[in-house]
């Protein structure tokens, strides 16, 4: 995923875990948070908590492979901006960072 983020001009970092991700946001700006639900640790909605609460001008999305309405209702519920079932198609997420960012724009808050 990363490689092709890279391939198609987004830049990242990645993280193999909760702690991992909470480290980056510390020491560089981001504009968009992309994670896995099922993590090593804490879940994807553990480190929402800690990203909407730390840098709530940081968009975040979530991807889940499993098939749970539960985490859907919980991940709307709580707000993340953008929920991604697995498998898909990797301009699908591309497509929604992009119209993320370009929404938060829009909206006049510029994208940190």
């Amino acid at each position: 995923m990363g490689e092709y983020l890279e391939l198609v001009g987004l830049e990242h970092d990645s993280a193999l875990s909760a702690e991992q991700a909470r480290y980056c946001l510390e020491r560089a700006g981001y504009d968009v948070v992309v994670s896995d639900f099922s993590m090593p640790g804490e879940s994807g909605l553990d480190l929402f908590r800690y990203v909407s609460s730390m840098h709530p001008e940081i968009l975040f999305v979530l991807m889940t492979g499993c098939d749970d309405s539960w985490i859907k209702r919980e991940a709307t519920r709580k707000g993340v901006h953008a929920y991604i079932k697995k498998p898909f198609y990797l301009n699908e997420l591309r497509q929604t960072i992009i119209n993320l960012v370009r929404h938060d724009e829009r909206k006049g808050v510029p994208a940190t």
